[in-house]
C-alpha cells in the first residue's frame, strides 16, 4: 500500500481539542494498532488489509505524529497519548478490544491496558519499550530543542531517510518509496518541530511506574520480537516474559526493530492467530 492509498483511508476527528487522524477499517472485534517513534500509522500499511478481513482495525496517528495535530502547544507524553486514545475509542463506541503497541506505542499500550484492563481481551507488545530501555540514543539526540534551529524540516527528514535503512535486517525492504512516505508528514518545518517535541516527551519514568500494575494483570499477552532488534534488545523481552505471568514470547528470525515493515504478512498472521485463538 503506497502513501496515497493509506492517506485515502484516514479520517479525522477532534479529541480533547486536538486533531487526530486515524484509519477505521473492517468489521469484527476491535483491534487497536499503536505505532511508535519516528513513524506514524503508515507503519501498519502491510498489516492493515490482512487484519481488516477479521477485525475492525483502528490505526491512529498519535498526537504530534503523522497527520494528527502537530501544533507546538500540547503534551505528547505516553500518559496523554493513552488518554487521547481512550477518548477516541469512546467516540468510536468501542467497548472491548485487542491492543497492539510497537516501540513507544508499546508504552502507550501498557498505560492504556493498565487503565482499561476490564475492556482489553488480549494484547501484544511488539519490539516495545520496556522498563528503562528507552529512549534510544538517537531519540535522546533528536529531543534536544536545538535540533529545531540546526535543521530545516527537509534536512532533518533527509537525515532520517539516509539512516533508517540501517534499522532493517533486510535492507531491501527500506525502499526509497517507503522512506519518502515514512518521512512525508515531517518534511515541513512544522512537522520537523513536532517530531523533535515528540522525542523530547519520551520519559522512562512512565514505564517504570507501571511495573507493579503490569505484574498484577491477568490479560493474555504476546511479546512479539525481531531477533536482531538493535533498539529494544531481545534480552529485555525475555526478562519481561519471565516476570509477566500471562505472557508468551515469539521471536521472528532475520528481522530487526520495524517488524511490521520487514515481515508484514507474517506479523499479520501471528497477530490473527494469537488474538483469535483460544
Amino acid at each position: 500500500m503506497n502513501l496515497d492509498q493509506f492517506r485515502a483511508r484516514q479520517k479525522e476527528t477532534t479529541v480533547a481539542g486536538l486533531k487526530m487522524s486515524f484509519v477505521d477499517q473492517g468489521q469484527g472485534p476491535a483491534l487497536l494498532l499503536i505505532h511508535g517513534i519516528p513513524v506514524w500509522g503508515y507503519l501498519w500499511k502491510d498489516c492493515l488489509e490482512p487484519l481488516a478481513a477479521h477485525f475492525r482495525v483502528i490505526v491512529p496517528d498519535l498526537a504530534g505524529y503523522g497527520y494528527s495535530d502537530q501544533r507546538d502547544s500540547f503534551d505528547r507524553s505516553i500518559k496523554v497519548q493513552a488518554r487521547l486514545l481512550a477518548e477516541l475509542l469512546k467516540q468510536l463506541r468501542i467497548e472491548e478490544l485487542f491492543v497492539v503497541g510497537h516501540d513507544i506505542g508499546g508504552a502507550v499500550a501498557q498505560r492504556l491496558v493498565v487503565d482499561n484492563a476490564t475492556r482489553v481481551r488480549k494484547w501484544v507488545l511488539m519490539d516495545s519499550v520496556l522498563y528503562d530501555s528507552w529512549p534510544a540514543e538517537p531519540m535522546v539526540r533528536l529531543g534536544n530543542p536545538q535540533q529545531h534551529y540546526r535543521n530545516s524540516g527537509s534536512e532533518l527528514a533527509q537525515k532520517f531517510i539516509q539512516r533508517l535503512p540501517a534499522s532493517f535486517h533486510q535492507r531491501d525492504r527500506a525502499t526509497p518509496e517507503l522512506l519518502a512516505a515514512w518521512m512525508a508528514p515531517y518534511m515541513s518545518d512544522t512537522g520537523k518541530l513536532s517530531l523533535i517535541r515528540n522525542a523530547a516527551a519520551l520519559n522512562t519514568n512512565h514505564t517504570m511506574e507501571m511495573l507493579a500494575d503490569l505484574r498484577r494483570l491477568t490479560i493474555p499477552l504476546l511479546l512479539l520480537w525481531g531477533e536482531k532488534d538493535q533498539f529494544q534488545p531481545l534480552a529485555t523481552a525475555e526478562r519481561f516474559h519471565q516476570e509477566y505471568p500471562r505472557s508468551q514470547l515469539r521471536v521472528i528470525p532475520d528481522s530487526d526493530h520495524f517488524l511490521p515493515l520487514e515481515k508484514g504478512a507474517e506479523v499479520a498472521q501471528i497477530l490473527r492467530d494469537f488474538l483469535l485463538g483460544e
